[in-house]
């Protein structure tokens, strides 16, 4: 594999059946009044990168495959910027030309992207995944993102073993659409995290759970604890929507710990196509969340069934009111 990069070139061989040991690579930030702008694409593989002090200004998409660490200085010291023109190009960070990716860390630094200047853009996310494992992204600051901060895809290969925690998103504008998008995850951690500002009217939350119509997507075992909401737009903080029945059931959905603020509504979940009360292993653990200042409601359940804690369900059978009820802005 090739990592390309305006300033060198470096092979990273594959030894034997595995790869050879992760190469170390340095990317200064700071060449020119403590920016450097990097016009070409850059594919990473089996490399750790570390960036130093200043503005990583990136023209094209970050390329990402397996065994890939990428550090920073520390939040408020190394920035990897958006510095794209295009209003539709891809995501920043993204492994969308890999068939799968493991063992991925992003930390100590922060994401930058351009919604304040060009505005909305629903499918151009900071960080995509699709078939990725074994990922840790932590001290990771997330603004300005025109699509999601951090979006869980499927490309045939089902996300699995994924830890985002004490990271802050910011949506400057909330012209954005999630902090976070799940559409496709088994033992998705997501902790000790700040989201703030994200999140337009038409858009579901900072944290959206949502299987497209695709039977073969696959939510499990998602944690979503000890977290600070504060100005989300959209339909609630966290939302869980379930369109179509899929293969496998979505099961082991824990939120607990949350301090919910100023939002529509703190947690919104909902069954649009079916009843669910008809199948089994569906297990939700929502407990000890804080939710004040919201404008509708603190939770609201739709067609779901198999809550802990004695939470009232309402509107069973009934998908209109389901659906009426989840477009209300």
């Amino acid at each position: 594999m090739i990592i390309r990069l305006m300033f060198f070139l470096v092979f990273i061989f594959r030894v034997g059946y595995g790869y050879a040991q992760p190469q170390d690579l340095t990317l200064s930030c700071s060449k020119d009044n403590n920016e450097t702008v990097i016009n070409e694409k850059l594919t990473l593989e089996n490399v750790r990168l570390h960036l130093t002090n200043g503005k990583c200004i990136f023209k094209q998409e970050i390329e990402i495959g397996s065994d890939v660490l990428i550090i920073g200085a520390g939040e408020d010291k190394t920035f990897i910027v958006d510095g794209r023109e295009d209003s539709n190009p891809d995501s920043l960070i993204t492994n969308k030309n890999f068939d799968e990716a493991e063992n991925l860390t992003i930390q100590n630094l922060s994401l930058q992207g351009n919604v304040a200047v060009l505005g909305f853009s629903e499918h151009v996310h900071l960080i995509e995944l699709f078939g990725a494992s074994n990922v840790d992204i932590h001290h990771v600051k997330l603004g300005g993102f025109r699509g999601d901060g951090i979006y869980l895809g499927f490309h045939g290969k089902h996300n699995k073993n994924i830890s985002i925690s004490d990271a802050t998103f910011d949506g400057i504008t909330k012209n954005n659409r999630n902090a976070i998008s799940i559409i496709d995850g088994t033992n998705i951690k997501i902790t000790s995290n700040q989201f703030y500002n994200t999140t337009r009217r038409d858009m579901p939350g900072a944290i959206d759970i949502e299987p497209n119509r695709n039977k073969e997507h696959v939510v499990k075992r998602i944690t979503i604890s000890n977290n600070i909401f504060s100005n989300i737009g959209g339909k609630a903080a966290v939302v869980v929507s379930i369109k179509s029945k899929l293969s496998s059931v979505i099961s082991d959905i824990f939120i607990y710990g949350n301090r919910i603020q100023n939002t529509n509504r703190g947690i919104f979940i909902r069954s649009q196509a079916f009843d669910i009360r008809t199948l089994t292993g569906w297990h939700y653990d929502i407990h000890d969340n804080s939710i004040t200042n919201y404008k509708i409601s603190k939770i609201y359940l739709c067609n779901i069934s198999g809550l802990s804690d004695g939470y009232a369900v309402v509107a069973f059978n009934s998908d209109n009111l389901c659906w009426l009820d989840f477009m209300r802005k």
